[in-house]
């Protein structure tokens, strides 16, 4: 199963990256890429903020960056599979038990049932980590490319 999620930044930063001259598209790219680091550095943070940093350990270790092949952008996000649960939450319904396991041991259940029931009444609240992230150096983007383009964006 595969998850996605596009975080645009609304239209001014998609369009700004659409308007940047071939001769800017380097120092653009670099812009996008700092940004996207920096990003990825505070999506981390979020996750050991959030007290749960035993819990999604294996998630922190995940999330990493890369410059898309379309162009001037850079794809963010954990390389597990659980990251957007996460993330966004979920619903109540019955996890699979190999996958809490590993949890239940380390945090002293003799099995991951009573975990499993839980979720399965309550679901998962969403603990957001990419997100605020994102939403903390948006603007700086949006005020990098700026200068790249060496005018302010209408």
């Amino acid at each position: 199963m595969k998850f996605k999620v596009e975080l645009k930044g609304g239209k001014e930063i998609s369009d700004l990256l659409k308007r940047v001259p071939k001769e800017k598209e380097a120092e653009a790219k670099a812009e996008v890429g700092d940004i996207a680091l920096k990003i990825r550095e505070r999506a981390r943070m979020y996750l050991k903020t959030q007290g749960a940093i035993t819990v999604v350990g294996m998630l922190w270790k995940s999330v990493m960056w890369e410059f898309s092949p379309k162009g001037i952008e850079a794809e963010i996000g954990p390389v597990q599979k659980y990251g957007p649960y996460v993330e966004f939450g979920t619903r109540p319904h019955w996890p699979p038990l190999e996958a809490l396991e590993k949890w239940a041991k380390d945090h002293g259940f003799e099995s991951p049932y009573l975990v499993a029931k839980s979720i399965a009444e309550h679901g998962m609240s969403a603990r957001p980590y990419l997100t605020p992230a994102y939403d903390d150096f948006a603007g700086e983007l949006i005020i990098r490319l700026e200068k790249v383009m060496g005018k302010k964006w209408d």
